[in-house]
């Protein structure tokens, strides 16, 4: 009674106004939250490891986020009916045997590195989509969620989301990537090529299981359950211009992303955590179609001028400084600030990565997007 009651609920919210408005809204600039699941669970009273294990506590856990937020969290995400099992950043690495935890109150992990000796790349072999890592569980909980919801909800498949750099560090080890830069430039080009190899093949394959094409922009699958995702997404969260030059970003990295961009016809989400200033000129050759992740160390004022006028610059809130440890003082004055700057160019200002807390950090977002309201209404 109870899934069905939410199922309903869902549906309900789905077809209402207030979520058609939602839809439609072309707001030059909105406003999304990005709070991860550790935060629901401590909120509704939900387990980390249900989302992973036990097929209607997520299917559950999933629909009462979804309803909490559309009706308390005054943002511009709507609601859908998309349901899914991801393991987040750890994916990548379990199909290569990695392990991962998980953890109450923190998002699903990795553990170590793939990669021990240089000599181990060459035994690695392609994951396979159905059969690698943790692909057996999900398969087993999507089916399971199916059976239980029907059609009434859509139940979503994961991708490969991490990009060239950010998966060769899963695989080799942040720290030993980089020595390898200077102690083996030639094997971290032939690691970054395996990557590209290595998704592209998983790809195929994930691809020829749903019935669509590596191109396909319709189908969107949940990453770590709030972001709306494509087949052609780079999360490289490794790539940062504080920590290597943009020559070192043209020579063994930038080459093998746009293998990634050929192959897709365009890369439409590029994120990263790091500093992505110097190296903007180069991204916009990926062909960028739908939002440029802009982290609080990246300058907004360049990547305004070199991207394109139809690509989304996704700014995100410092997660501790702008929301978890910031008075309304200056919350206020920054998001004045960051709307005043986005004026005449779409932009989407992020409560990004809010991995930790409860009640008290979803009333930390509503307070943020009450004074957004403030200043775009």
């Amino acid at each position: 009674m109870q899934l069905n009651d939410l199922i309903s609920r869902a549906e309900e919210a789905y077809h209402s106004d207030k979520n058609k408005k939602k839809q439609n809204n072309d707001r030059e600039i909105k406003f999304r939250n990005g709070i991860g699941r550790p935060v629901h669970a401590a909120m509704l009273g939900h387990s980390m490891s249900d989302f992973f294990n036990d097929p209607m506590a997520s299917l559950i856990a999933q629909l009462e986020w979804k309803l909490y937020a559309f009706n308390e969290i005054d943002d511009d995400e709507p609601l859908d009916l998309k349901i899914g099992t991801d393991f987040g950043i750890a994916l990548e690495a379990t199909l290569f045997s990695m392990d991962y935890t998980i953890l109450e109150g923190n998002e699903v992990n990795y553990l170590g590195n793939r990669i021990k000796e240089r000599s181990d790349l060459d035994s690695l072999e392609f994951p396979d989509y159905i059969g690698s890592g943790q692909m057996p569980r999900i398969h087993d909980m999507n089916s399971r969620m199916k059976e239980l919801c029907g059609d009434r909800l859509e139940i979503v498949y994961p991708d490969w989301g991490r990009g060239v750099w950010s998966s060769s560090s899963i695989l080799r080890g942040f720290n030993e990537l980089y020595i390898d830069l200077a102690d083996d430039p030639d094997f971290v080009h032939r690691l970054a090529q395996f990557t590209v190899d290595a998704r592209i093949a998983f790809e195929n394959q994930r691809c020829e299981f749903l019935g669509i094409d590596p191109r396909d922009k319709e189908y969107i699958w949940k990453y770590v359950l709030y972001r709306n995702c494509k087949n052609n997404e780079l999360y490289e969260d490794e790539v940062d211009g504080n920590m290597f030059s943009a020559d070192v970003y043209r020579e063994f990295i930038f080459p093998y992303q746009k293998q990634l961009s050929d192959y897709y016809g365009g890369i439409a989400y590029y994120h990263s955590c790091g500093n992505l200033t110097p190296f903007l000129a180069d991204i916009e050759k990926l062909n960028i179609t739908y939002m440029l992740h802009i982290s609080p160390w990246t300058e907004f004022a360049p990547a305004a001028e070199i991207m394109p006028k139809h690509v989304i610059l996704q700014r995100s809130l410092h997660s501790y400084d702008d929301v978890l440890g910031a008075d309304e003082a200056h919350m206020d004055k920054r998001i004045k600030d960051m709307v005043e700057e986005s004026k005449g160019r779409k932009t989407e200002i992020w409560a990004d990565a809010i991995y930790t807390g409860g009640a008290d950090v979803i009333e930390k977002v509503k307070k943020l997007v009450k004074i957004f309201r403030k200043y775009t209404d």
